[in-house]
């Protein structure tokens, strides 16, 4: 450690290059240096190498989340759409039920005129009829 010290010493000043030590000790330190800034630009291409394949992992991830949702938000608009295709749908027979009960009380209010029965039909017998409820029963157990 002594001799590093009185080498350092001897590099230090204006007349270290006419020392011909001093000189044998650079000659010997700039291979090491070569080979340590070798060794250090290896290590820093990996790293960069390195951080470049994470950022290229992370545009990738970013990429297909953005794509993902893009998708969903088109499976959205399609059910939404679907939603109200259904919605009219159901509306409309739900209208047509309505209409065709108002229809048929209109027509059997007129056939029988105002304050007069209804006769019992042939589907009224099978709705209304003896057992009617026992065949029901029957069906569900």
């Amino acid at each position: 450690m002594a001799d590093e010290q009185t080498s350092a010493a001897k590099l230090e000043g204006p007349n270290c290059f006419s020392n011909p030590k001093a000189f044998e000790v650079l000659c010997v330190q700039v291979p090491e240096l070569q080979a340590n800034n070798k060794v250090l630009k290896a290590k820093l291409e990996d790293i960069k190498s390195h951080m470049s394949s994470l950022n290229e992992g992370k545009t990738n991830k970013m990429d297909d989340v953005i794509q993902k949702q893009a998708c969903i938000k088109s499976d959205l608009l399609d059910i939404r759409t679907n939603m109200q295709f259904i919605f009219e749908s159901v509306s409309i027979m739900i209208y047509s039920a309505m209409d065709g009960i108002i229809r048929r009380s209109g027509d059997r209010t007129s056939e029988r005129g105002v304050g007069q029965k209804e006769s019992p039909g042939v589907g009224d017998q099978e709705r209304h009829g003896a057992g009617g409820s026992e065949n029901a029963q029957e069906i569900v157990t």
